[in-house]
């Protein structure tokens, strides 16, 4: 049920993946397989934040994040905080968005969490430059540039926008202007 859960999540059928996810997560419950019953808790999460219910994704989040401590699993650990920072950030907190995503960073570097590298990395250089550590924010979006042909054009645009938004406030406008213009180029390709 999970992965049709996801083939109608990624289709755009949101409550139908709802609807599976969940139903997926309380058979994984009742079976007493906690791990899966995270992941399908994780997927709640995600489709709740697509429906533009964030609270309710942090309650699962929340879920996913307890269950994966738990079971010492690393990769869940740090899917969890990452989903939590990205609502905390979406909520405008982005103290706690760095909180979490600075979390699951130090996950995916110490266990070479190469998937979740992106998708950590953006938001969190998008909370730091929220917090003023700019050159902390370069640093983050840095890492997402140097993931190369892994990259897709849209992340590329966002990692360099965010580079350039960072060193305009360190005094560095000429190169601040360079990565502006590639993420224009970027965007333009699209």
């Amino acid at each position: 049920r999970a992965r049709i859960g996801s083939d109608a999540q990624r289709a755009g059928r949101l409550e139908e993946a709802l609807w599976l996810y969940e139903h997926s997560h309380e058979v994984h419950t009742r079976a007493g397989n906690v791990v899966r019953a995270a992941a399908s808790a994780n997927a709640i999460g995600e489709v709740l934040v697509a429906l533009d219910r964030p609270a309710d994704a942090r309650e699962r989040f929340g879920e996913a994040l307890r269950i994966w401590r738990g079971a010492r699993a690393p990769d869940g650990v740090a899917l969890a905080s990452r989903n939590l920072g990205v609502v905390a950030l979406g909520d405008g907190d982005a103290a706690e968005a760095c909180r979490r995503l600075e979390e699951a960073a130090a996950l995916v570097a110490r266990h070479g969490l190469d998937s979740l590298r992106v998708l950590t990395w953006l938001p969190l250089a998008e909370a730091l430059l929220a917090l003023g550590r700019f050159v902390e924010a370069w640093e983050a979006a840095t890492w997402v540039v140097d993931c190369g042909a892994d990259l897709n054009p849209n992340d590329a645009a966002i990692a360099h926008r965010l580079r350039g938004e960072a060193l305009l406030r360190t005094g560095g406008e000429a190169r601040a202007r360079q990565e502006l213009d590639l993420a224009d180029r970027l965007d333009d390709g699209r």
